[in-house]
């Protein structure tokens, strides 16, 4: 509820697949015009590319995409795209250190989930190498220290929202 404050009103939304999208309902758009859901077969990345069209065809507006930890790590050589093309673009990155579907089936079953976990890197500085304005999020106090960059940059941005890392990790 928080980043829905943060966000500018004016804005389309695009959705990447994954285990994050229970937050739908806290984001909102002008209209339906405005939303736009990428979950087709339950592919992950393909919200990227969405997001890029969208943000192309409305430069007047913010395009938000929000995508998880999965999808960004298949497409985040698109960062370059944006700020190359200059697109009024925030991607929201939600992570939760791992693949959530890949990692709950072996681990329900008690099976090795080793290779659908990701290690915790720090994708701030990547996205500022790309000219984005970034920042990780791990409390309601970091996500306050975006409000006076997304006022000011209303392009390129990058918030990463750290999703209770600790329930992200399976047991060791």
């Amino acid at each position: 509820m928080a980043l829905e404050k943060l966000l500018p009103a004016n804005r389309n939304l695009v959705y990447d697949a994954g285990n994050f999208l229970g937050i739908v309902p806290y984001l909102s758009v002008p209209g339906p015009g405005h939303f736009k859901l990428t979950s087709d077969f339950a592919s992950i990345g393909l919200g990227f590319g969405t997001a890029l069209g969208v943000a192309k065809a409305r430069p007047d507006e913010t395009t938000v995409l929000v995508i998880g930890d999965g999808g960004f790590l298949m497409t985040m050589g698109e960062l370059e795209t944006v700020v190359r093309e200059d697109l009024p673009l925030v991607v929201v990155l939600m992570e939760r250190l791992r693949l959530w579907r890949r990692a709950a089936l072996p681990q329900d079953a008690r099976l090795p989930v080793a290779k659908s976990v990701f290690p915790d890197v720090d994708y701030a500085p990547i996205a500022e190498a790309f000219g984005f304005q970034a920042a990780t999020i791990r409390s309601l106090d970091d996500l306050q220290k975006l409000r006076a960059a997304a006022g000011q940059a209303g392009r390129a941005a990058l918030p990463r929202l750290q999703l209770n890392a600790a329930i992200g990790r399976p047991p060791s």
